[in-house]
């Protein structure tokens, strides 16, 4: 159900306009005005919903086989939507076969005791990074991320030697 209402408008004072409202789940959204009246900008959040899944991306699919090239996976809990579930702290597991290695893992919490080096990481705001590093040899990488509650997440990054990736 839509329940689009306004907050009204406010005067920016030092960089800031604060509203207050009570909680609803769905999206708010801000809608900035230049002196004009112009819109310049909007920005919104979107409550996610009760589902909990976990979504894993990569940036390169593809590494070329020289021991230094990385992949970064984003690792996030979501919903079914993939809206990332921001007050989830969860325990991520990631386990890396093949030609390359886990090379850093850890999220952005500025304060924590866990190892970037290590295999398990807690999220941030319902993310983390993973850090991929290709080996010498081409071939192929499976990674696999897994976390509590949710369905274990897997994919392969091919590894091609400099010739191949040419091609």
């Amino acid at each position: 159900m839509s329940q689009r209402r306004s907050l009204g408008k406010k005067k920016v004072r030092k960089m800031n306009a604060l509203f207050k409202t009570k909680y609803i789940p769905g999206i708010l959204e801000a809608i900035a005005y230049d002196s004009q009246g112009n819109e310049c900008s909007r920005s919104y959040l979107k409550s996610a919903n009760e589902t909990t899944q976990l979504n894993v991306r990569v940036d390169r699919p593809v590494l070329q086989a020289n021991g230094k090239d990385l992949a970064f996976l984003t690792i996030e809990i979501t919903d079914d939507q993939d809206t990332v579930k921001m007050l989830e702290g969860r325990s991520i597991s990631v386990t890396v076969e093949g030609a390359g290695i886990l090379q850093g893992f850890g999220s952005a919490r500025p304060f924590t005791e866990e190892s970037f080096i290590g295999s398990e990481h807690s999220t941030y705001y319902g993310r983390t990074l993973a850090a991929i590093r290709a080996g010498s040899e081409a071939g192929s990488i499976q990674v696999n991320v897994s976390a509590v509650g949710c369905k274990t997440q897997g994919m392969t990054i091919l590894v091609a030697t400099p010739t191949e990736m040419q091609m």
